[in-house]
């Protein structure tokens, strides 16, 4: 729908000058022939026929100017800076058909087929290049084929290859297969609990392979209904490093005494999963407004298959939303996640396996991936979405929460972190599509709430389950 606007205000702007030479030429006329003068009159007041006094504004129209008062200047930044130039931008590139050569270029098969270079830069990791591969009713109706291959030097490799298949006609009801491999050297450990440091931040390798399966059913409008089960090899090497920082090894760490130790789970395990979500979403599907509420939960049991009796554990949790649609798809909405794990056995839950807060939109954008670790994690957001363009829409966020252990032990509001932003994400494609997201992330209220974290995205992010 947006596009068409712009379409039509274009055929405005040119039919505009058609109309005012047609209306000079009128008013041309009209002036060569001699017309007597009209007597001057004064326009008469409007009778007060009720003989009511003008009621005035109403509550609700005073009201409305704190927020527009408040929010302005933001306004002015996300219209004049951010919309309207990246929109000029993607409406000519849209009037030039630039969409149409690349995908002539990259695509084949009808464009159901493709191979299409990516890129994706996360500060504070390796930048990575690679290929996206899609192949659309692959030998039949319904069968999907999904690929990629990233590659930031010798030690940071990354491949997956991903397969669906619409079991009805509708796409109600599909069964996923999933296959992943990687190896990177610059994850991130900064220590376990809502008070970890950033300055205390270290560098391992890890290394996994992972396959699973999933049904989706989706009942009614965005509702799902997920069963999942899948087998993975972790490895783990305290000899990390970061191209782009200067944060020491985990080894390192630990032997400067920074940490008591390396984390549990670190020796290696091989990992069991089975995962039950189950999502309830009133949405209606635009252009229809977008109000309504969303509930998700889930449940997953995990066991080490080279330690089945003491390393076992559950994690379960959930994420509460509410959506507003105040006016042409701008979406205020408010999301309340809570995550936990519990193990099953004697040992520990493995660090990577418990709950963790970082790069995701409802999980503490502003920290880095895992950056966060604890028994449990709680998170309240507020976020701001707008559109940019038809297949690109802006956000602004703010988020409050942090890690905890057991169930939330110790939980104190003194001990809640804040990040906040701004992001851009391509629509459509659910499977691969684009962001640029800027954030920040602070230390606790107690620690004195200070910038702790920046973190800062663009590229091509692939969307597999």
């Amino acid at each position: 729908m947006r596009h068409c606007c712009v379409h039509a205000l274009a055929l405005l702007w040119l039919a505009a000058p058609a109309a005012v030479h047609a209306q000079d030429v009128a008013e041309a006329s009209v002036q060569a022939e001699p017309t007597a003068p009209r007597p001057a009159t004064e326009r008469r007041a409007v009778p007060d026929y009720d003989g009511r006094p003008d009621p005035g504004p109403t509550p609700e129209e005073v009201l409305i100017w704190i927020p527009r008062i408040l929010f302005g200047p933001i306004h002015l930044v996300l219209e004049y800076l951010v919309r309207a130039p990246v929109g000029a931008l993607l409406t000519a590139a849209e009037r030039e058909e630039w969409h149409l050569f690349l995908a002539d270029f990259f695509t084949w098969n009808r464009r159901q087929a493709g191979l299409v270079p990516t890129a994706f830069f996360d500060f504070g990791f390796a930048p990575s290049v690679g290929l996206y591969f899609f192949w659309n009713d692959l030998g039949a109706e319904g069968h999907m084929l999904r690929g990629t291959a990233s590659f930031g030097g010798v030690d940071f490799l990354r491949a997956s290859v991903w397969d669906r298949v619409l079991l009805s006609r509708a796409g109600r009801v599909e069964w996923s297969t999933r296959v992943e491999a990687s190896t990177r050297p610059d994850r991130v450990f900064q220590g376990l609990g809502p008070l970890s440091d950033q300055d205390d931040r270290a560098r391992f390798r890890h290394s996994f392979v992972e396959g699973a399966g999933r049904l989706d059913i989706h009942p009614w409008r965005g509702s799902r209904v997920s069963v999942q089960v899948g087998v993975g090899w972790q490895s783990y090497d305290p000899d990390g490093y970061a191209p782009v920082s200067d944060d020491p090894s985990l080894a390192t760490a630990v032997q400067n005494g920074t940490f008591p130790g390396l984390p549990p789970g670190f020796d290696g395990y091989v990992a069991y999963r089975q995962r039950i979500e189950l999502r309830l979403d009133t949405r209606e599907v635009a252009p229809a407004p977008r109000h309504g509420v969303k509930l998700e939960v889930m449940a997953e049991q995990g066991v080490d298959l080279t330690s089945a009796v003491d390393r076992r554990w559950v994690r379960y949790g959930g994420v509460a939303s509410a959506f507003v649609d105040i006016a042409n798809e701008r979406v205020i909405s408010l999301h309340v996640l809570a995550d936990l794990v519990d193990p099953l056995g004697a040992a520990e839950v493995p660090f990577l396996e418990q709950a963790t807060l970082g790069a995701s939109m409802l999980r503490m954008p502003g920290f880095l991936q895992n950056q966060l670790i604890g028994r449990s994690a709680a998170v309240a957001t507020i976020r701001y979405s707008y559109p940019v363009w038809v297949f690109l829409d802006g956000s602004l966020f703010v988020s409050a929460g942090n890690v905890f252990d057991a169930r939330f032990a110790g939980f104190d509001p003194e001990l809640l972190r804040l990040a906040w932003g701004f992001g851009l994400a391509s629509l459509g494609d659910r499977d691969h599509g684009f962001e640029l997201t800027l954030a920040f992330g602070t230390e606790p209220f107690v620690s004195g709430a200070e910038i702790e974290s920046v973190r800062l995205t663009v590229g091509g992010q692939a969307g597999f389950f």
